[in-house]
Formats: structure tokens, sequence, C-alpha cells
């Protein structure tokens, strides 16, 4: 059943993808199955490459939608924050204000903790 049901999403979404008459639709559909493609950590590379070229046509053809900034995000997290990958760098203040960046610990232990009031 949960089979069936994953086909019927995925049939969905594509058929919203290639006749809607609305953009933002197919702009989301494009997106949310890009993101189903690889949603599991064993996605093949085919789905891999499918979900990248769904994201790329989202940024490329529907830039004015909300969806293409949140394409451009799921590469960014794809390409750069993946275990075994290197953190970017960024720079902030310690608690005593003073300037770092995380570059300037290449090659140390550092553990982040990141948290915040919202």
């Amino acid at each position: 059943m949960l089979f069936r049901r994953t086909l019927v999403f995925l049939l969905t979404l594509r058929t919203v993808m290639e006749k809607s008459p609305h953009r933002t639709a197919r702009a989301g559909a494009r997106f949310a199955l890009a993101g189903f493609l690889v949603k599991d950590d064993d996605a093949t590379a085919e789905a891999k490459a499918e979900s990248r070229k769904l994201y790329d046509s989202v940024i490329r053809e529907f830039a004015d939608t909300p969806y293409a900034k949140r394409a451009e995000g799921e590469l960014f997290e794809q390409d750069h924050l993946q275990i075994g990958k290197t953190a970017p760098d960024f720079e902030a203040k310690d608690q005593d204000g003073k300037s770092f960046k995380l570059s300037d610990y290449r090659g140390k232990v550092v553990v982040i903790d990141f948290w915040g009031f919202w």
C-alpha cells in the first residue's frame, strides 16, 4: 500500500509539473519532487542527478517564485553541508566580543554549538 501511495504521489507531482497552468504550482511540484528523490540516505546516483536538475530548473525558470531561493539553499546544503565536506568559513564574535573565523581553527578539533532565541 505504501508503494502505491508513493507512486501516486510521484505521478501527481510530475503531472502538476508538466501540465499545471500555474507557474507557482509547477515550481512547487518540481521542488517537492527534487526533495523527495533525495530524501533517503540511500538515494541512487540517478536520483541525485535528477534532483539536481530539478532544483536547477526551479532556480533558472522560476526565479520569481519563493521556491527558487529554497532550491538554492538545498543545492548549497548538498554541496557544502554534508559529512566529510569542509565546513564553510564564517566570522563571528565570541562571548567576550572578540572576532574570530572558523578557518582560524583549521586542523584543530572544533565543536560548534549554534543556539538562539527564535
